[in-house]
């Protein structure tokens, strides 16, 4: 990447400003390595906020995941962006003058490693010196005995005692904005990031509907990543906000607040933002008729995570869109929301249609190895050190009766080739990043979900339509649409155990696996029976659109 062709485009963007750029080697590696508009995107959270002040940007190289968030952890001096160790410096000056003290602030920005898979991961956030400890002992533990390290923290998260509470109280606003009339109105997406997963999957199908039903979308991010799929984000959204990659705590509500002066937007969907759901006592504030939607996909352990954050905004929320039965029981059940509050529209679409019209007949194995995949992020929730655990004691039992392939990637990939290369496994197991699913599901007859954490996983969904055998874990609502002979103890020994001989028996009786099969795809068919997410969206967006054209 040259650094005058980034600078004329940043110039060209920001128009009213000028652009000051300097960049490392390692930097314009980087960059080219990401979309054009990303160090657009990052920058424009900044200007929007603080548009008549001088934006001073220092560029921090991040080597680790998660990106270390030093506008948070750590003071920001004058200094610093003048230091001669920054990656590079990015300053953006109103060309009408600014008088004010500049807004000084790093930009984050991964490293080689971190684009890599190569960067360690930070177990714990290091705020505290007891943090830096426990991240260290869990590095040591991840990378020599994981087992013991899952078993640890699903104790520890058993023992939590979980209680939902909405907080958040109903407000009248008694001065709102007054809406402007200029033709299509904003809907504000509000996503954690801009990485693979099945939440995020969801969230730009959901947003292109949005805009198929004719609103104007823009999308903020509020958790620092290498925000991978950015390209993806503009083929849908006008605007697209890489908040964390600058901001720290004191800019996140001056944001919000400029965003809903600037861009009025008649509704808001959360998709795992925090960013959003600390800020709807202001939506409310200013524009109280905002239609205020969310969607939750799973249950967090010690605290509940973004479900806990929905059900304590839950008063300032118009409806909850809930992926899977579990959801649906702790929404209305457990925190005591209304029932006609709570949508229980499941992830299917497509894919469980295909599957539900699929012959009643299940092929036969089309080879004699029995092949088994592992389709997912590599993160602590997926757990793929089990994995490779199982293609171990496999591999070794039976070396001649199985083949593994493993697609993905994420914040624990080095973790898991270097768990591969200490098993002997490295050139047993086919290792991958993300391609097309469709792909991946052709060469395998198992899909082996070791997830300690799950909702209802879209991958078992995509599996049945393909043809494919699910053997999962019995986490979260796993049991809808996994046949009973094939869902698996969620403890990692048992699992371990129990994968492993499950396995073997399918290998030697392929009778077993269509057996399973068939179970799987009545279960799949009758939750396509429901209306999917997909659909609901379509017509309630087309409606609501309608209301919001015609107000």
């Amino acid at each position: 990447m040259e650094v005058g062709s980034t600078q004329r485009a940043l110039a060209e963007a920001f128009s009213d400003h000028t652009i000051e750029l300097s960049l490392s080697d390692e930097a314009r590696d980087v960059l080219a390595r990401l979309d054009e508009r990303w160090l657009i995107s990052a920058l424009k959270p900044q200007i929007l906020t603080y548009p008549d002040r001088t934006i001073m940007l220092r560029l921090f190289l991040c080597d680790t995941q998660p990106l270390e968030d030093r506008n948070t952890l750590r003071d920001i001096r004058p200094a610093d962006v003048v230091m001669p160790e920054a990656d590079g410096i990015l300053i953006a000056t109103p060309k009408s003058g600014s008088g004010d003290v500049p807004q000084q602030r790093f930009l984050l920005l991964p490293s080689r490693a971190v684009m890599d898979g190569d960067a360690p991961f930070i177990f714990v956030k290091p705020d505290s010196l007891k943090g830096k400890a426990m991240s260290q002992v869990y590095r040591r533990l991840y990378g020599k005995m994981p087992i013991a390290l899952d078993r640890y923290r699903q104790s520890r998260n058993s023992a939590y005692d979980q209680r939902w509470q909405l907080t958040a109280p109903t407000v009248d606003s008694a001065s709102p904005l007054s809406r402007t009339e200029d033709g299509k109105p904003w809907m504000w997406i509000a996503m954690h990031w801009l990485e693979n997963g099945g939440a995020e999957e969801w969230a730009f199908r959901q947003a292109e509907l949005a805009r198929d039903a004719g609103y104007r979308i823009l999308i903020t991010v509020d958790r620092g990543a290498p925000q991978r799929l950015l390209g993806r984000a503009y083929g849908i959204a006008e605007e697209v906000f890489l908040c964390a990659q600058t901001f720290g705590q004191v800019e996140r509500t001056p944001f919000v607040d400029k965003l809903l002066r600037t861009y009025q937007p008649a509704a808001i969907h959360i998709h795992h933002s925090v960013l959003a759901y600390e800020n709807l006592g202001l939506v409310r504030t200013l524009l109280p008729d905002t239609r205020i939607e969310d969607s939750v996909h799973i249950v967090e352990h010690r605290g509940g995570g973004y479900v806990a954050d929905s059900v304590r905004a839950s008063r300032l929320i118009d409806l909850h869109h809930v992926i899977s039965p579990q959801l649906r029981e702790i929404y209305t059940r457990e925190a005591g929301i209304d029932q006609g509050k709570v949508a229980y529209y499941p992830l299917t679409g497509l894919t469980a249609r295909a599957s539900a019209s699929a012959p009643a007949e299940i092929a036969p194995r089309p080879g004699k190895k029995l092949r088994v995949g592992f389709l997912g992020r590599m993160s602590l929730q997926k757990r793929p050190f089990l994995f490779v655990d199982v293609a171990r004691k496999l591999h070794a039992a039976q070396p001649e009766a199985f083949e593994f392939v493993m697609q993905g990637s994420g914040e624990l990939a080095s973790y898991t080739r270097d768990h591969l290369a200490r098993a002997g496994l490295a050139d047993v197991v086919a290792t991958r990043e993300w391609g097309p699913v469709t792909d991946f599901l052709s060469e395998i007859d198992v899909l082996l979900i070791t997830s300690d954490n799950e909702g209802l996983t879209l991958t078992s969904l995509e599996a049945t339509g393909a043809g494919v055998l699910v053997v999962s874990a019995d986490v979260g609502s796993q049991l809808t649409v996994v046949a009973p002979g094939a869902l698996l103890p969620r403890e990692p020994k048992s699992f371990l155990a129990h994968a492993v001989a499950l396995l073997k028996r399918l290998a030697s009786d392929d009778a077993e696996r269509r057996s399973l099969m068939s179970r799987q795809m009545s279960l799949v068919a009758d939750l396509a029976s429901r209306t999917s997410a997909e659909d609901f969206y379509a017509d309630h967006y087309r409606t609501l659109a309608g209301k919001t054209t015609k107000e």
